[in-house]
């Protein structure tokens, strides 16, 4: 069966989900193909003990100009998490490194911990002084070839800081610290307006109360866009009057093409004509998220603001509700230490590595790594990616047109992010006609 639109759109995610809101409000027919049985893309409500989790992203913040102005119009609010944000991180905490569990941070320890970290990311205004406008200046140039890992092991440290920043640079490239690129540290800075507590706040301090599946349903309710699920993509193929997407249930022929996926996949996409060098390139590379978000379910009250560890299967565990009988936590993985398989004794002796003897009752995650049309969790560059790919990534190719969240220009990784790209998209759609 062969069906045909003005605009088709690949990825039902929120960079998807917003283009055929927008194109299908200035009045195109749009029809848009989704991989899974459910829409969302990274963005997965899940529950697990009557507690509602996010599989995937969730945190949203009011610096996040394009999520905020959607939570505004929908009337959504928001639910602070029980994060260091808000106690005394630096006196409630749980820090495992070298064998060693240190439960608190002397005043001097923790100056010390801070002045590290505003040196590592002094350039960010330098680099990106108008963060939503990345090209500004050339200055990205000058760190571009740099892993977190590399900027760290040039700075003077002790071992404490070093391995504090460490930590921080692992958790912001969801991956070991040589894998991701420094200057993805600058752009978060950045775009917190270089301001520590907005940028705290800004990447885990708030979620959606609602859930971010009422902020996608509320978007769909605003759409005439055909939805499609469980519809695969096998070929795209341009022609001058035209594009025609091949998929598992048929064809769709359409004026233009939104290609609304992560970039990880596109190299699962058959394109006639070839995508660009450079966007071949940043799809087979991948982007540097590869680590895992696993909620436990633990027997009694959490008492800490956060874990952090260096060397183990876990980097970090932040608190997400905390009762006195049970308490829902959120655990990110560290790729460099992976586990082989996720049980219920492996995440045990994990947690029994903090000493804080609770006993994990449940747990809840999403592999999105292997999940073939994710390929990785939130997207943040390597090194050199920046000045090779990105600017040329943004381009559309004839009447190709492409919106994720890992190539949105200010909160890349973000449902802003991603939420700015579909926006975009919609836009050279629109201003390029029929």
């Amino acid at each position: 069966m062969t069906q045909s639109c003005d605009t088709v759109i690949i990825g039902g995610g929120f960079a998807g989900v917003t283009a055929a809101r927008e194109l299908s409000r200035a009045g195109q027919s749009v029809i848009l193909l989704e991989a899974k049985d459910r829409l969302g893309g990274r963005a997965w409500v899940s529950e697990l003990g009557g507690v509602q989790i996010e599989l995937g992203g969730g945190y949203v913040h009011w610096s996040q100009p394009h999520v905020w102005s959607e939570i505004t119009r929908y009337g959504l609010s928001l639910v602070e998490r029980p994060y260091y944000t808000s106690t005394n991180a630096m006196q409630r905490t749980r820090f495992l490194r070298n064998g060693a569990l240190q439960a608190a941070f002397t005043p001097e320890e923790a100056a010390e911990i801070k002045a590290a970290f505003t040196a590592y990311v002094a350039p960010a205004r330098e680099v990106f002084p108008q963060p939503f406008q990345p090209f500004t200046t050339d200055k990205v140039k000058d760190f571009d070839h740099l892993s977190a890992r590399d900027r760290i092991d040039e700075m003077p440290l002790s071992d404490l800081a070093r391995d504090t920043l460490l930590r921080t640079a692992g958790m912001q490239c969801n991956n070991a610290a040589d894998a991701g690129g420094y200057i993805e540290a600058l752009r978060w800075y950045a775009l917190a307006n270089c301001h520590d507590e907005t940028y705290a706040a800004s990447v885990s301090r708030f979620t959606l109360a609602e859930g971010t599946k009422a902020l996608l349903d509320a978007m769909v309710r605003d759409s005439n866009a055909r939805i499609e699920l469980s519809t695969t993509v096998e070929r795209v193929a341009q022609q001058d009057c035209g594009v025609t997407v091949e998929t598992s249930q048929g064809a769709v022929r359409a004026a233009h093409c939104i290609v609304a996926t992560g970039v990880n996949v596109w190299k699962g996409i058959e394109f006639a004509p070839a995508l660009s060098p450079e966007k071949a390139a940043l799809s087979r590379e991948e982007l540097s998220g590869k680590g895992g978000k696993i909620y436990l379910r633990l027997k009694g009250r959490f008492e800490d603001s956060r874990w952090s560890a260096l060397g183990g299967a876990i980097l970090s565990v932040l608190p997400h509700v905390i009762g006195e009988d049970a308490s829902v936590v959120v655990a990110f993985t560290n790729p460099e230490h992976p586990m082989e398989e996720v049980t219920l004794e492996r995440l045990q002796a994990e947690v029994d590595r903090f000493g804080a003897g609770l006993e994990v009752l449940d747990f809840a995650f999403h592999d999105w790594v292997s999940d073939p049309h994710a390929l990785g969790t939130w997207g943040n560059f390597r090194p050199n990616q920046f000045t090779r790919c990105f600017r040329q990534a943004l381009q559309h190719e004839g009447r190709l047109h492409f919106a994720s969240g890992d190539i949105a220009q200010g909160w890349r990784g973000f449902f802003d992010g991603a939420i700015e790209s579909g926006l975009r998209s919609a836009r050279a759609v629109l201003a390029a006609g029929a």
